[in-house]
Formats: structure tokens, C-alpha cells, sequence
């Protein structure tokens, strides 16, 4: 499975940066792949410029510890940002300024994930 995990804020990339980190530090088991995505560099330019998203590779069975270790992340922080986790069509965005909870998060992400 792949989920698309976008950032909205004052430092979008910063905070991609600092998730990216996170879950790389959290080694969730079945995560495969968590990159940066990057636009590659134009002509002139000497390297790519990283994005505010990340994609995350996983096992169906590390969904629910990935929402969990962000949400994690989320209660950690304190500048004000959004976050928006995609799947395929779907999507669903998470404020930092007001959260929901862990377990309706979890509920959310599951309903992301079916089919």
C-alpha cells in the first residue's frame, strides 16, 4: 500500500523533514519506504527541491501504528499545521491546532484504506 502524507503550514518542508525523521526513528515494522518527494533540479540548478510530502510504502498490517506514531508526532509539535494523509481517490486531513483522537483517527485511516 502507499499513502501520500502532504503538510500545509509556515514551513511545510521543515515539518516533512521532522516527520520523515520521526517515522524513520519509530521503525515501524512492515513500513518499506518512507521518502521526500523532490522536483528535480532545472537547468542551471545544482540539486532537487525537496517537497512538503512524503510517501510512505507499507504493509496493510502498519497502517494503524503509522497513524499512530503521527499522531504522536502531531501532540509533539506546537506550530500550526495541517496534514493530509491520501490513498488512492481518498483522503483525510488532520490539524494540528485541534486534532482528533488517536483511536478516531486510527477509524478514519481504516476507512481510507478499504476498498
Amino acid at each position: 500500500m502507499q499513502i501520500t502524507i502532504g503538510f500545509e503550514g509556515d514551513d511545510p518542508v521543515a515539518d516533512t523533514v521532522e516527520l520523515r525523521d520521526w517515522l524513520h526513528n519509530a521503525r515501524i515494522r512492515e513500513v518499506d519506504r518512507v521518502t521526500q518527494e523532490e522536483l528535480p533540479p532545472k537547468p542551471g540548478e545544482q540539486g532537487p527541491m525537496l517537497l512538503a510530502i512524503l510517501t510512505v510504502v507499507l504493509g496493510s498490517k502498519a497502517l494503524v501504528e503509522l497513524v499512530r506514531s503521527i499522531h504522536r508526532f502531531i501532540e509533539a509539535r506546537t506550530p500550526k499545521t495541517t496534514i493530509t494523509i491520501t490513498v488512492g481517490e481518498k483522503s483525510i486531513k488532520i490539524d494540528y491546532v485541534n486534532p482528533p483522537s488517536s483511536a478516531e483517527l486510527v477509524e478514519q485511516v481504516k476507512i481510507l484504506a478499504s476498498d
